[in-house]
């Protein structure tokens, strides 16, 4: 639902300079007003004290949080939404926990057990499947 919301707005407002970087500053503010009601909410209402945070491992953490994995990733789904379609970019979104695994399996040797091959397999499969009957419905 998401991605056709994004991709709506970049539709309906393409001939607006910036329209990437205008969306995805909206979606930070979004992301960053939700945060802090998670926070407000799981402390009663009060804002914790937050000093131990200011230390340079936990700043670096921190920033490559909220920049490269927030800021950088919203702007780079918006760029992507000009090209494709939210629904391809909803399959490729969806298959992510399935590169994770491997991937971890990979560089981090991570085992993974056959629950995970399953569910990686059906994943992957659905993905297939939902590809294939849009391209049958556009030859039609």
């Amino acid at each position: 639902l998401a991605f056709m919301r994004i991709e709506h707005y970049v539709e309906k407002f393409k001939d607006v300079d910036n329209r990437i970087m205008t969306l995805s500053a909206a979606q930070c503010v979004a992301v960053g007003l939700l945060s802090l009601l998670w926070v407000l909410s799981d402390f009663h209402g009060t804002i914790p004290n937050m000093t131990y945070m200011i230390e340079p491992h936990h700043l670096g953490a921190i920033a490559w949080t909220g920049i490269m994995t927030t800021v950088v990733a919203i702007y780079l789904e918006g760029f992507a939404l000009q090209v494709v379609s939210a629904t391809e970019a909803a399959l490729t979104f969806a298959s992510e926990p399935v590169w994770a695994s491997l991937f971890g399996a990979w560089l981090l040797h991570e085992t993974l057990n056959v629950n995970s091959y399953i569910g990686g397999a059906v994943i992957l499969g659905a993905c297939i499947i939902s590809a294939v009957s849009d391209d049958d419905e556009e030859l039609i």
